[in-house]
């Protein structure tokens, strides 16, 4: 049992670990999105694809040994929390259990504010990208020297529908 307990706490301080270089993570891809460098974008989500995927691996033996530590302590109707087995764990481990929890629940928390900035930031880039793009061809229509599809020359105006198509 002792070995389960050990275990819950490394898990859990690996976890608020984890976590807290996610939200490192968030913040460099804040800084990304500000400056829209679609490089470091996406080496900001490939890195939270990893640390996502090692979270849910540790969530799940956690969840395990949660499990496996409340067998012994009455039948339960649901899945045990950790604050319903730490009146069973040895103190030593529940303090560090407890002190991970409280960490880790915090980190999660600035993580989903993260998130939520960062969610704003992509609107404001993509709604920046799409009104560039809309003065760009506004500005290129308005100069364009495109040829139809008889070699015929036509003058910006005269091309709008589908001037990118047959621009040279």
């Amino acid at each position: 049992m002792r070995r389960h307990e050990e275990r819950l706490a490394e898990i859990l301080e690996r976890e608020t670990h984890l976590y807290e270089d996610l939200r490192g993570v968030k913040d460099d891809e804040a800084r990304a999105l500000l400056v829209l460098s679609s490089v470091e974008i996406e080496a900001s989500t490939a890195k939270q694809e990893r640390l996502v995927e090692e979270a849910m691996r540790l969530e799940q033996e956690r969840r395990d040994i949660v499990l496996r530590l409340s067998a012994g302590h009455g039948p339960w109707d649901h899945e045990p929390s950790l604050r319903e087995i730490a009146p069973y764990l040895s103190p030593d481990i529940r303090r560090r259990v407890i002190q991970s929890a409280r960490a880790l629940s915090a980190v999660c928390v600035d993580i989903g504010k993260a998130q939520i900035s960062n969610s704003g930031l992509i609107r404001r880039s993509i709604d920046y990208l799409h009104d560039f793009m809309e003065t760009l061809l506004r500005r290129a229509q308005a100069r364009a020297a495109v040829y139809g599809p008889t070699g015929t020359f036509y003058s910006g105006k005269e091309a709008v529908p589908g001037f990118v198509d047959r621009k040279i």
